[in-house]
């Protein structure tokens, strides 16, 4: 996708199934699926090694950054609330 593809695309005002519907097309297109073992297993002279390495990698990145994402959530969900108890635990030992 173009930049120009997606300014025109935003220009549109898009509701909320319409964006949905471009990220199921970029998904489909750009990262390895459920349908990649079918690239996979074509003949030698048939295969797209470039295209089989940029899906995975891409596959790759954003599983790496769903679990950086869910680290960060998980990091202020737990890690705040115990550094601030602590904190208070330890100035009541002060007292």
């Amino acid at each position: 996708m173009e930049p120009s593809d997606l300014r025109t695309f935003t220009e549109t005002v898009p509701d909320w199934d319409d964006i949905e519907a471009k990220v199921k097309q970029i998904l489909h297109q750009y990262v390895a699926g459920h349908d990649f073992q079918d690239l996979r297993i074509q003949p030698d002279n048939e295969h797209d090694w470039k295209r089989e390495n940029q899906l995975l990698f891409n596959w790759d990145s954003l599983m790496y950054a769903l679990l950086a994402l869910a680290t960060l959530w998980s990091y202020q969900s737990y890690a705040r609330p115990t550094v601030a108890l602590g904190a208070n635990v330890s100035g009541m030992w002060q007292a």
